[in-house]
């Protein structure tokens, strides 16, 4: 890997991040809103039955503990189980739960609370599956297989980014350009309500997402100082 693999590994990285924190706080709101006082407990046969509980096991020896079954078995209430489950879930985990486990999957109402339009099955699979592809490829840093495979996982991350409404879903929502530094930050300032206020190195780093969403390869963004002259004459 080069400094390039690495900065492109390291923005993915945070979108991906994004998706997954966008996502369990989405799946908590969903599963209280459908099942009040009782969202923990409708995750249980998956806990119990599905979840891999190797994952979840800490210490060694006699002080081994399954962490899953000692937040089934605490006093907790549902609110702080549910929050802590989530906590501690891995990103696959998460994603199983609305692809494999029916008694979501089937429950019409908490589809309407999770999604605010509903994709078919299909999508969901094949963008779980890439997105959980692509979070392997990131931490076990395999440059080989992510570029293999490039385009499906960025399809699947922005499947995701919209769906979900990460933080920086706007950005797929604004036109199609060609990745101009003056263009960029003026669409920026355009979609970002405080945009004059941020500092100018978070400016920059929303550039660079912005040009790489757009298809900008990495090694040929500008530098931070063409970004910075921009964005001093655009604030004039």
């Amino acid at each position: 890997m080069n400094r390039y693999d690495i900065i492109e590994f390291s923005k993915l990285y945070k979108r991906l991040l994004a998706v997954e924190i966008t996502l369990k706080n989405r799946l908590m709101y969903a599963l209280t809103a459908t099942y009040p006082n009782k969202a923990f407990n409708r995750l249980l046969p998956y806990l119990i039955n599905t979840i891999p509980h190797s994952k979840y096991m800490s210490g060694n020896g006699r002080v081994k503990r399954d962490r899953i079954n000692d937040l089934i078995s605490s006093n907790k209430s549902q609110e702080e189980k549910l929050l802590k489950f989530f906590n501690m879930a891995y990103l696959y985990d998460v994603l199983a739960l609305l692809t494999n486990y029916k008694q979501l999957m089937k429950d019409k109402a908490f589809k309407v609370n999770f999604y605010k339009n509903i994709p078919q099955h299909t999508l969901i699979e094949k963008h779980a599956s890439n997105l959980n592809n692509l979070r392997n490829a990131i931490m076990h840093f395999n440059f080989n297989k992510y570029s293999q495979n490039k385009t499906e996982y960025l399809e699947s991350l922005g499947f995701w980014e919209r769906l979900i409404f990460c933080p920086n879903h706007f950005m797929h929502s604004l036109p199609a350009i060609k990745p101009d530094t003056a263009k960029i930050l003026k669409l920026l300032a355009t979609a970002c309500p405080d945009f004059y206020e941020l500092d100018d190195r978070v400016i920059c780093d929303m550039f660079d997402d912005l040009a790489f969403i757009n298809g900008k390869p990495i090694n040929k963004l500008p530098k931070l100082w063409t970004i910075g002259r921009q964005i001093y004459l655009l604030k004039q």
